[in-house]
């Protein structure tokens, strides 16, 4: 048996999934573990460079570096890759991780040294870091109906996200650099594979985004805790899987369907109509905005984009 199974998910990117490999395959000390890449049908090499550089088989240890390939044929959901990237794993614990991140020395052997020791939690999840060394939000509470209202209607500068930038929570225990956060973000999310088993693996009706903080709801409200272990680091380059820019439209589309089903599945039915209605009133004032910029001729071009954005986010609420 080995201590992990990991699956990382893969759209494109050649170079970045190579840098990842190698820094996941050199961060191990004492770790043993199984690597598998799902590959979304790439076309840019990245299936040849795995095939040439990292030796294809089932085993992964840190002494004999290898890779586990599977090759889709047209491309699937985040969360679909990752149930078929652990299915039949064989680890003590399981981790989904992003293709686009490096990992510091240790990181995967200080996740689970601190697993070992606190088998009261199921999910640990690393510190994530911008590349400029700056902290990347990755864990908080739980989202509420005014967070989420409110990012769908306020401007996002007047926006404050349900996040902890620095994991300054109040259940943190900063001798240890461990603190307890209602979820933690599925850059590099490390879970017991009794856990991942129980839950049945992540919700496939999640394409992507809320599926990680969906896991960990079901997952505390089986009785598990969420550990963010502050001295296991990870860098993620971010938007490297859904597009730059959080105007991205296939991006905020996605973001709004799995928005309405993580509270189909965790709010009051009364939560659910505030947020469908506030979010359908409020893409409605964009798009009257928008409308009235788009009068003049010099700016009717900018504001297309943001015209058919914001009506097609309200057809997603309104459940078209």
């Amino acid at each position: 048996m080995f201590d992990l199974s990991i699956s990382i998910a893969h759209l494109g990117g050649k170079d970045m999934l190579g840098d990842c490999l190698r820094s996941l395959l050199a961060s191990f000390q004492n770790v043993t573990a199984e690597i598998t890449v799902v590959d979304n049908a790439s076309n840019d090499g990245s299936v040849e460079m795995i095939e040439t550089e990292f030796v294809c088989s089932r085993a992964i240890h840190c002494a004999s570096p290898s890779v586990r390939l599977i090759r889709l044929s047209s491309k699937q959901g985040f969360t679909a890759n990752h149930n078929l990237g652990l299915r039949g794993a064989t680890g003590r614990y399981v981790c989904i991780l992003n293709n686009d991140t490096v990992i510091r020395p240790g990181a995967f052997d200080r996740l689970i040294e601190f697993l070992d020791g606190h088998p009261e939690c199921g999910i640990a999840a690393p510190m994530i870091f911008n590349p400029d060394g700056t902290a990347q939000p990755c864990c908080g509470p739980f989202v509420t109906l005014w967070s989420e209202l409110s990012a769908n209607v306020l401007p996002a500068k007047w926006v404050k996200r349900p996040v902890e930038h620095e994991s300054r929570h109040k259940t943190q225990d900063a001798r240890r650099n461990i603190c307890y956060p209602d979820w933690v973000g599925g850059v590099c999310l490390v879970a017991l594979r009794e856990v991942w088993e129980t839950l049945g693996g992540l919700d496939e009706g999640f394409y992507i985004f809320f599926e990680e903080t969906d896991f960990c709801r079901r997952a505390r409200n089986a009785g598990w805790k969420i550990a963010h272990v502050l001295d296991a680091e990870v860098v993620h380059f971010g938007g490297q899987n859904t597009g730059e820019g959080w105007m991205h439209e296939t991006k905020f589309l996605i973001y709004c369907r799995s928005q309405l089903r993580y509270f189909r599945k965790h709010h009051r039915f009364w939560e659910i109509v505030l947020l469908r209605t506030g979010s359908v009133v409020g893409f409605l004032l964009k798009i009257a905005v928008w409308s009235l910029v788009s009068l003049a001729p010099s700016r009717r071009a900018w504001a297309a984009p943001h015209l058919r954005l914001f009506r097609r986010a309200a057809k997603v609420m309104m459940g078209n």
